[in-house]
């Protein structure tokens, strides 16, 4: 970061394609999701030969699947390279802030594979553990997630509601296994929470994004020296 930036100041920053680097971040966030892939096969191994096929085994395996594709819809929302074509200023913290979407993602997966364990006689993890240890990963993806489409369009999404909602559900699923409600259950409430945000972004809140994005743009070719300075 030193280096870069004071190449800048003399002219010679390092030459990089927006498009192409929002893509790789892209891909990583792709490979990250595969952990999530891994950890509800995992623990689709350990249901299946406990319980068999059951109303629980069935719940825990297709929501880990919703949640998977969940996460991977919600990240691709912002058209990041959009904004980074023109506010290059932008690319340090979007770049960095990637550690915790990145880490939280596979973290995800770790949690799904925990609740293999949860159902695994040699091991006592109880329901609230299993629940908590994808919960607090779900958090912190979205609320990482949020904060970096709020750096890159500088403005905070208008719709407060839903984006609470998206962290008070993973919040509300920990509190209602620590009240040995079923596993499957306490999944079903954090999976909602990146697709609640999906189906608003879908079912119409896509405008007040693409005016951000609108006016991020436009205000960036205004002012091309200020923030690339």
């Amino acid at each position: 970061m030193v280096a870069e930036r004071k190449g800048a100041r003399r002219g010679g920053m390092t030459p990089w394609h927006a498009h192409h680097i929002a893509e790789r971040y892209g891909l990583l966030a792709i490979i990250a999701l595969g952990e999530t892939v891994l950890g509800t096969l995992a623990a689709a191994r350990v249901l299946t030969d406990t319980e068999g096929w059951s109303l629980a085994s069935i719940m825990v395996i297709g929501l880990g699947v919703v949640l998977t594709f969940g996460l991977w819809w919600s990240y691709f929302l912002v058209p990041s390279a959009e904004i980074l074509s023109v506010r290059r200023s932008k690319a340090f913290v979007w770049g960095y802030g990637h550690f915790f979407v990145f880490g939280s993602i596979a973290a995800v997966g770790a949690g799904l594979h925990v609740i293999g364990y949860g159902y695994d006689d040699h091991y006592q993890v109880s329901t609230f553990v299993a629940i908590a240890s994808i919960a607090i990963p779900v958090i912190a993806f979205m609320l990482s997630l949020y904060l970096l489409h709020s750096w890159l369009v500088s403005a905070f999404a208008k719709n407060a509601w839903l984006q609470t909602s998206a962290l008070v559900l993973p919040a509300l699923a920990m509190v209602i296994a620590a009240a040995d409600a079923p596993l499957w259950a306490c999944l079903l409430l954090v999976a909602l929470s990146p697709v609640m945000v999906v189906l608003s972004f879908e079912l119409g809140a896509w405008r007040t994004l693409d005016a951000q994005l609108h006016r991020a743009v436009t205000s960036a070719k205004a002012m091309p020296l200020v923030d690339a300075s």
